[in-house]
């Protein structure tokens, strides 16, 4: 600091301050005449405070050491401006704090009032008073203020004298000890019409020997409107004293805010200055920060080319997970992101940066949005006036500068808080803050000025976090396919609010949304999208929900290790399907994946750990679960869908709609809901057993309606019964085998997606060949057939066969073509295993008179029966060209199936019709077929399906509603039942009950 000038310049005036009488050969008599005259009591001609311009000049040498003095009586403060040589020092002192601030433009040194540096202690005069206490003054005031607070001095008033810079004044004297010379004190004559502004006595000049002080200006100083007596800011005062107020802690607090940021750089950009705009959203609850930087502007001078050539950006740090969004506009001038993207990275550290005009980088969590942990530790320097508001301000010294590409021996960072009884009309949160100030200064000790400097404006500020989910849109950074795309959709009912809940539907947006994420524990960028539709009777709120990113980051890659223990197995699955997998909540004792080819494993690694757990393979690629997976709080989109639908089933996904004074409109709780998990692209799912979009979902390792019979194969397409279909997709090959009544196998593969069925029941090693990136899958044909629980006493069949499973008893149902095969009996315990499957041509079992059946002959068989829907052929896209005869409402298809086949009129055909708003059940219209009536027509509509039945009515009574059973039917049953005993009774009575019982009231 450059004092030493200032300060040895002033140390002439040192003894002023300790004025005593002298008795040496000074003379200060008066002229013979004049009379005494009191000397004037300064401190009651200005009782408020005054500021005065003064100047030191010795006698005989070119320097001049110039004042500028303010002092408040009422505040007890003072500020003392020297300037001699072109250098410039502050002294401030606090007399109630006891604090002294030295400081120049880059930086402070505090010391107590108490222990003074000795350079500086002789200009202070210190004083007490009955009617003000204790008070400290310090400046060239001292000079003619000692004498009139020093009743040991005796001042000789000599008169009316000479001039003084053309004005009229009297003069005071006296002697000091150790010199020669008298001490002179000069005020202006009242006499004089001075003029310009007071009628106050006014110190004029005061002179010792070759000294002399002129007070060129003086005048009262009240209330501080210059702000001349303030703590400075940017040049870094430490406080000595203590007890201050804290700085206001956010840390927990929402808040979203916009900035107009100041930069300018002398030392490297000259005087031209730069500005920008910056919007921060810091959300706690969520762990998430983003902010918004525009590119710099300059009214003069040229940006930096590579910097002029920027656009605006937008950076979305998802901190408790690590990742970080980075969103770059359409933007033709910025060759390095290209147009119009999003980036998605995995970061360790969280530090969010904005770039400087001179190429350095600044850190905003140092910066502008601190935490408290930075701010505990700041300065108070009072309350200051900015932005023509009073506000708090805290200052923070540091020699780490948060700003990387230069080096710096310090920065100063001032943070400005409005006080308590001001703040916005729109929140009830008090300290907003409203500037941040930087100033950074080098090492070169001789650069005067800091080296930088750095502010940020801040306005629009609010703690209320709304439309996260549309200001931190990252839908760029997905691909628009059903991997990272899920649309899900709830359904409200409601009643007789229609024009209400229209105006409503912002609030029921935005209160879904929150009790959305709530449940499912999703990060608002995972729900960009939320649409509102009401209609005359339900709220259907359908939301777009992002997969969870970056799954890959959360395991450690091993290249040509397999596991040692397969646990799960999946054929023809990409690796981010793999990874799901074993992320999911299905799995949670899954630690690693081994991908090979395009078939994945699982395993828990329980034993002996990763190294143990692990072997060589050529073919494979481990995947195991690092620290990042644990720390992650990232559920997969079907776990998170799976909260909701839990909730949803328990009645607990509800809010509440209100008017403008809260008062609770409706609770709405919602009943149903939708996704498009495994459906075709945009497209929600049906709950038809024959629709395909259904299909597409895999449920555990299985696809729907198949089971895995060979990983790493293919079928070959040259042997008989196999048709090579050419490329199609896994789940389109699935849809191909699933339809086609023949197909019993298929191989898909992942690359080339080759599609090879055959129609073959059975298959043996030798149909298929070794292919890393194939599966072979056999249809799953038992999920056509509806077990019922209990035994079926089996005493006869229209064929029976030996196999292996109950599902290879299905498909040889499925594909018998002697005689239309409803159902089989699996008699795992027979006594002739070439009988094991027992097939029928009905639904279920006539037994006739249990008199006169061979109980010695019975043997105990799981009995299925084919579900209704495969006795109908589908029609899609058509409905009956008639009057319906029955009409059912909110079933499946399969439901109103069965309902056909019980009906207790001719029923041999219906429509099922449905829509996306029904979420998979509908209206289900039943027909009465005429004797001697052709078949119905039937007319295009693009929500329903028409079914007819595919061959004669079995076993039909139209006259009964129990059709299938006669009355012996129920008597040998019952007969039989004593026969095996009560357990089996119990079972069997079950099994009869839920089939006779399972029909639906007609509306």
């Amino acid at each position: 600091m450059r004092l030493t000038a200032c300060l040895a310049a002033a140390v002439a005036l040192t003894t002023l301050s300790v004025i005593q009488q002298s008795n040496g050969a000074c003379d200060v008599r008066p002229k013979p005449g004049v009379k005494p005259k009191k000397y004037p009591d300064m401190l009651k001609v200005y009782e408020n405070g005054y500021k005065l311009t003064a100047e030191i000049n010795v006698e005989g040498e070119k320097s001049t050491l110039f004042f500028h003095e303010y002092y408040s009586f009422d505040f007890k403060q003072g500020l003392l401006e020297l300037t001699y040589r072109g250098i410039t020092t502050n002294i401030l002192y606090l007399h109630h704090t006891e604090e002294i601030f030295v400081f120049d433009n880059r930086s402070c040194v505090t010391f107590p009032i108490t222990s003074p540096p000795k350079l500086i202690s002789p200009l202070l005069l210190r004083w007490s008073s009955l009617f003000t206490g204790n008070n400290t003054i310090f400046g060239p005031s001292v000079l003619f203020l000692s004498p009139a607070l020093n009743p040991a001095v005796r001042m000789t008033f000599q008169g009316s004298d000479e001039e003084v810079r053309g004005i009229q004044t009297i003069k005071w004297a006296t002697c000091l000890k150790n010199s020669d010379d008298p001490y002179e004190v000069y005020f202006v004559d009242k006499k004089w019409n001075y003029g310009y502004g007071t009628g106050k006595t006014i110190p004029l000049r005061v002179r010792h020997g070759k000294v002399v002080t002129d007070i060129m200006r003086m005048q009262p100083y009240v209330r501080d409107p210059e702000q001349k007596l303030k703590i400075p800011m940017f040049v870094g005062c430490q406080r000595l004293a203590r007890g201050f107020p804290k700085p206001p802690n956010f840390d927990n607090i929402p808040m979203e805010f916009h900035s107009e940021l100041a930069f300018s750089n002398p030392t490297v950009n000259g005087q031209y200055s730069y500005t920008s705009h910056l919007d921060i959203i810091r959300d706690p609850v969520n762990n998430i920060f983003s902010h918004i930087f525009a590119p710099w502007n300059t009214g003069s001078g040229k940006l930096d080319q590579q910097l002029s050539a920027l656009p605006e950006t937008q950076t979305i740090f998802d901190v408790t997970n690590g990742i970080q969004y980075l969103k770059v506009p359409h933007y033709f001038g910025y060759e390095p992101f290209g147009r119009g993207k999003c980036y998605v990275s995995s970061r360790k550290d969280f530090r969010p940066v904005v770039q400087l005009p001179d190429n350095t980088t600044l850190s905003l969590l140092d910066t502008i949005a601190p935490s408290y942990e930075t701010l505990k530790n700041a300065n108070y320097l009072g309350i200051h006036v900015v932005r023509n508001a009073p506000v708090h301000v805290y200052e923070i010294v540091t020699t780490n500068v948060p700003v990387s590409g230069a080096v710096f021996s310090h920065a100063v960072i001032t943070y400005c808080y409005l006080v308590e009884w001001i703040y916005p009309t729109f929140t009830s949160q008090r300290n907003l803050p409203i500037r941040v100030s930087m100033r950074a200064y080098s090492t070169n000790k001789n650069l005067k000025i800091p080296y930088f400097w750095f502010t940020a404006n801040i306005h629009d500020i609010s703690t209320a976090m709304e439309e996260l989910n549309d200001k931190m849109n990252v839908m760029d950074c997905y691909d628009e396919n059903e991997a990272s795309y899920t649309w899900f959709q709830m359904g409200f009912p409601y009643t007789d609010m229609y024009e209400e809940f229209l105006r409503y539907s912002p609030q029921i947006k935005s209160k879904f949304l929150a009790t959305f994420l709530r449940t499912t524990s999703l990060s608002p960028m995972r729900v960009p999208r939320v649409l509102v539709d009401i209609t005359e009777n339900m709220i259907y709120v359908t939301s777009l929900i992002l997969e969870r990113p970056l799954l890959e980051t959360d395991y450690d890659r091993k290249k040509n290790f397999d596991l040692k223990d397969h646990q799960l197995k999946f054929g023809v699955v990409t690796l981010d399907e793999c990874l799901k997998i074993c992320s999911s909540a299905d799995y949670p004792d899954c630690k690693a994946v081994a991908y090979c080819g395009a078939s994945c494993y699982t395993s828990s690694l329980s034993s002996g750990g990763v190294d143990a757990g692990i072997v060589k393979s050529t073919d494979c690629t481990t995947y195991i679960k690092n620290d990042l997976s644990k720390k992650r709080k990232l559920p997969l989109t079907r776990d998170a869908i799976r909260k909701v639908e839990t909730a949803v089933k328990e009645s607990k996904f509800t809010f509440t709609v209100e008017d403008s004074t809260t008062f609770v409109v409706a609770t709405l709780v919602a009943e149903s809901t939708d996704d498009s998990l495994g459906s075709l692209s945009m497209t929600f799912r049906g709950d038809d057993r024959f629709g395909t979009p259904h299909s597409h979902r895999r449920d555990g390792e299985e696809l729907d309606g198949f089971k895995t019979y060979s990983l790493k194969s293919r079928l070959l397409a040259d042997v008989d019964g196999a048709v090579d279909l050419g490329s199609y997709p896994l789940n389109d090959c699935a849809d191909i085998c699933r339809d086609r009544p023949d197909c019993q196998f298929f191989s898909s593969c992942l690359v080339d997606s080759q599609c090879v069925i055959s129609t073959i029941p059975a298959r043996t090693s030798q149909w298929i060949e070794t292919k890393l990136q194939c599966s072979t899958f056999a249809k799953s044909v038992k999920d056509n057939f509806e077990l019922f629980s209990g035994i079926s006493l089996d005493v006869g069949a229209r064929k029976a066969v030996m196999t292996i499973n109950d599902e290879e008893c299905a498909r040889l149902c499925m594909v018998e073509t002697g005689f239309d095969c409803k159902s089989f009996d699996y008699c795992g315990q027979a006594k002739d295993m070439h009988t094991v499957c027992r097939l029928h041509d009905t639904h279920l079992r006539e037994f006739g008179e249990p008199s006169k059946m061979n109980k010695k002959s019975l043997e105990s068989c799981m009995h299925y029966s084919k579900k209704y829907l495969y006795d109908f052929k589908k029609s899609a896209s058509n409905k009956t060209k008639a009057s319906a005869r029955t009409v059912i409402g909110q079933v499946t298809a399969e439901e109103c199936a069965k309902q056909c086949r019980d009906a207790t009129f001719l029923c041999e055909n219906f429509d099922h019709c449905t829509g996306p708003q029904n979420l998979g059940r509908g209206d289900c219209m039943l027909y009465e077929k005429v004797d001697g009536a052709g078949p119905f027509q039937t007319v295009f509509s693009p929500i329903c399906s028409s079914y007819s039945y595919r061959g004669d009515a079995d076993l039909r009574s139209f006259s009964n509603q129990a059709a299938l059973h006669s009355n012996a039917t129920a008597g040998g049953l019952a007969f039989f039942l004593l026969l095996l005993g009560v357990g089996i009774g119990v079972s069997a009575l079950l099994a009869y009950g839920y089939y006779k019982n399972r029909r639906l009231n007609r509306v």
